[in-house]
């Protein structure tokens, strides 16, 4: 139910009358009235829509409301896109990465063993640079120097 702008124009509490017993400032009277409009704004200026009719041609635009709640667009039978992705969409993504993942080992596949190791070490077995240094005797600097070699050869078979 909607109440149309005259009625609600014509209700603005006075809120000195409302409560003659409380002394109030004029700045908070102020400040209550404009509270009130911002109120009416939020209610009803931004959830209704607007027809304007012109006055010579007699055409009617529309324009729509700034905000509005799903229960009414419901009630009017509005679809609404299936924000889960489609069918299409999955087989896609499955072939995507399935088709990445066989590229992915192919260059894993040219690396050679050493390297192939810290990968392994550190991707998918979460060592630290530092831990697979200490097993290898080596410095966690040399580690990280290698890791970087690694994935820039990976980088260059990737986008061959």
């Amino acid at each position: 139910m909607s109440m149309s702008s005259k009625a609600r124009k014509k209700y603005r509490p006075d809120y000195g009358m409302l409560y003659p017993d409380v002394e109030v400032s004029k700045d908070v009277l102020i400040a209550l009235k404009e509270s009130d409009c911002k109120i009416e704004y939020a209610e009803y200026d931004l959830k209704r829509e607007r027809l304007i009719v012109d006055s010579e041609t007699g055409a009617v635009t529309v324009i729509p409301s700034r905000e509005d709640s799903l229960e009414r667009l419901l009630d009017q039978d509005k679809q609404f896109r299936d924000e889960r992705p489609s069918l299409e969409e999955l087989v896609v993504e499955a072939l995507y990465t399935q088709e990445l993942r066989q590229k992915l080992h192919q260059c894993l596949a040219m690396l050679d063993a050493d390297e192939r190791a810290l990968v392994r070490a550190l991707f998918f077995m979460k060592t630290t640079e530092r831990e697979y240094a200490k097993c290898m005797n080596l410095s966690k600097t040399a580690i990280h120097a290698r890791k970087i070699k690694i994935l820039d050869k990976l980088r260059l078979y990737l986008d061959a």
